[in-house]
């Protein structure tokens, strides 16, 4: 038998979200990753996850981000670069608890994800620098699914 002791706490509400744009912003969203990465030493309370999203009835792909921040302050200045990136599709973002943040990225039942990604890292000073990924095509992702 083991045994686990766990200190609680009272948790906050987290301002978070999910903001979808056009595939050609890829590059925009690549360079605020890599930048949003370099800084969490300096507000480490933020998460971004950048992800593509292809519908095979439109043949069309999406950036969607999603972001969370532990605290209750809407568009912390972790994201500027994110938000300032112009032609976003939709933006669900807002103050709430964890769990009702969370519960926007599950998948509805009956389906699943399917994930590929190739993409090329260079080390430099501080953390990785994504390379080639900004200049696949649709295309390109849709020939590999």
């Amino acid at each position: 038998m083991t045994r686990y002791d766990l200190t609680t706490f009272k948790a906050e509400d987290h301002w978070g979200g999910v903001v979808s744009y056009p595939f050609s912003t890829l590059p925009q969203q690549l360079k605020a990753l890599v930048d949003f990465t370099n800084n969490l030493i300096n507000d480490p309370k933020g998460s971004a996850i950048v992800f593509l999203q292809t519908s095979f009835l439109s043949n069309e792909t999406a950036v969607i981000n999603a972001y969370d921040y532990t605290k209750p302050v809407a568009r912390a200045p972790a994201y500027d670069e994110f938000l300032a990136i112009p032609g976003n599709t939709s933006d669900s973002t807002r103050i709430a608890n964890l769990s009702d943040i969370v519960a926007e990225l599950t998948q509805p039942a009956g389906y699943r994800y399917a994930m590929f990604l190739y993409v090329h890292l260079a080390r430099l000073d501080r953390g990785f620098w994504i390379v080639d990924l900004a200049n696949v095509s649709p295309a390109e992702i849709h020939s590999y699914l």
